[in-house]
């Protein structure tokens, strides 16, 4: 017996060091990756969202700034989170699904999903064909709760590509070396188009660990000068380097700043007054970013992301229905499948800048654009349905409550549809 206990308290021994040894990592990883003026502390505004939201609680001496000791007791913190996330979790969503739902069988998905997973708030609104059918907010996030949103970004940014495509500016298919001359290798030869459909045989990374107060021409210079993964068009890489190099491109055929084209061609004619672009972690109010991100630093609310669906709906308010139909066709299910993002379904394919959920042959039919930090969009083609779900969490464990509020949504009784709420002039 005494044998079997000391075995025992070895075990316990050697788990438990392991346990802080992957904790240490966490943290130096943690410290790393958000430490952007590299002064071995994190500000507030390098904390990013989940983080910022309790930095008081973390900043013991109250210095404003977080040390490694800090960090530690965050990442500990973080740590008991996820455990008591995933017994919360068991079961949940209940996977069945009432032959009619009502909005508040949404009202009560939401509550369950915020409840479970310990989120702050979230806000979901969905409609059909331009008319709304219901909103539910829960906690500190509503409808015109301006939050980001990380990859669900991408969506939007095709959409200013396709804008500077129709314009003529750009050409899909043209090497990128004809617009920007002082390129070699195999980015010369990548498209416009394999750069927004994670095809450009990028490597592995999302181009965040760069001070988002880089310039952007030495930004692009870095992100250029990364060695390839892939030959250009043979494989499919989830990530935000080759959507980044994209926006350079944009910017210089344009001659306007990232920012400033996603007011002009987007914004602007879809009503999205309360969004911007910056990045997804470091945030200072007011700042102005020489470096916005661009796979995912828009920042937006559920009902300005609404109007960009509803917009997208109406073929001539934001693209042509030619221009639609080139962002909803599927460029990576033939392709080796290097990198997909956690809580993504493997039977997805990608678009430019979103996921095709559903498919007719090549042509998608169910798209939708998940973020990061838990914000859900979808438009299905085929019903005209459409919604999106904001809140501040993590993707992989918000998704399957998701998916079962849009299968709600898609349920919702028929009866009168209130008009959607005007776009602000």
């Amino acid at each position: 017996m005494k044998k079997i206990l000391l075995a025992v308290l070895a075990l316990a021994l050697v788990a438990g060091g392991g346990l802080l040894f992957w904790q240490w990592r966490m943290t130096r990883t943690l410290a790393a990756e958000l430490d952007f003026n590299r002064n071995g502390r994190l500000e507030p505004e390098e904390a990013g969202p989940l983080l910022r939201r309790h930095f008081a609680q973390f900043d013991r001496d109250g210095d404003g700034s977080l040390d490694g000791a800090e960090l530690l007791r965050f990442s500990s913190s973080a740590l008991l989170g996820n455990l008591r996330i995933r017994m919360h979790t068991r079961g949940l969503p209940d996977p069945a699904l009432p032959a009619h739902a009502s909005v508040e069988d949404l009202r009560a998905a939401l509550q369950q999903m915020t409840t479970a997973l310990e989120l702050d708030g979230a806000a979901l609104i969905v409609g059909r064909d331009g008319a709304e059918q219901a909103r539910v907010q829960v906690g500190a996030i509503g409808f015109d709760s301006v939050v980001p949103v990380a990859s669900s970004s991408k969506w939007v940014s095709a959409v200013v590509l396709m804008r500077l495509v129709e314009q003529g500016r750009l050409d899909l298919d043209r090497p990128l070396s004809a617009y920007l001359p002082e390129l070699g290798g195999p980015w010369a030869r990548t498209t416009p188009r394999q750069l927004f459909s994670h095809t450009a045989g990028a490597d592995l990374g999302h181009a965040l660990n760069y001070s988002p107060e880089m310039p952007a021409a030495e930004l692009f210079t870095r992100l250029v000068a990364l060695p390839m993964h892939d030959a250009p068009g043979t494989a499919f890489t989830y990530g935000g380097i080759a959507m980044q190099i994209g926006g350079h491109l944009a910017e210089r055929v344009s001659g306007r700043r990232w920012t400033t084209l996603f007011v002009d061609e987007v914004a602007t004619p879809a009503g999205m007054a309360s969004s911007f672009y910056a990045h997804p972690i470091w945030y200072r109010e007011g700042a102005d970013l020489p470096s916005a991100n661009v796979a995912a630093g828009l920042h937006t609310s559920a009902q300005d992301y609404v109007r960009f669906l509803i917009a997208l709906q109406r073929p001539g308010t934001l693209l042509s229905q030619a221009s639609i139909d080139t962002i909803d066709t599927d460029y990576s299910s033939a392709l080796v499948q290097n990198f997909r993002p956690p809580g993504i379904d493997p039977a997805w394919s990608y678009g430019l800048g979103l996921w095709c959920e559903q498919q007719d042959g090549r042509r998608c039919t169910r798209v939708s654009s998940a973020g990061a930090l838990g914000t859900y969009p979808w438009l299905d083609r085929a019903s005209g349905r459409y919604g999106v779900l904001v809140t501040l969490g993590s993707v992989k464990t918000v998704m399957p409550f998701a998916r079962h509020l849009r299968a709600l949504a898609e349920r919702l009784d028929a009866g009168p549809v209130p008009a959607p709420p005007a776009a602000p002039p």
